[in-house]
């Protein structure tokens, strides 16, 4: 998996561009990924379209809490 690893905010906006487009994938855990806050707002775009993501658990990433405030208005929609 990908949790605990070095994703960073790179693998981050990557991961994020990929699932624009998914179609498949309902849970995602990538905790303490070292994702920061570049990571956490392109997280947080690509959750506004995607609407087969269910579960996403992205627990003891280092972004501050506005970012982590966003990720939770998105998801409350």
């Amino acid at each position: 998996g990908i949790s605990e690893s070095d994703v960073g905010d790179a693998g981050a906006i990557a991961l994020s561009e990929a699932l624009k487009v998914n179609t498949t994938l309902k849970a995602l855990n990538v905790f303490s990924a070292k994702i920061g806050d570049d990571g956490c707002v392109k997280i947080g775009k690509m959750l506004q379209n995607n609407t087969v993501l269910t579960r996403l658990d992205l627990r003891n990433n280092p972004f501050d809490s506005f970012c982590k405030g966003g990720l939770e208005k998105v998801v409350e929609g």
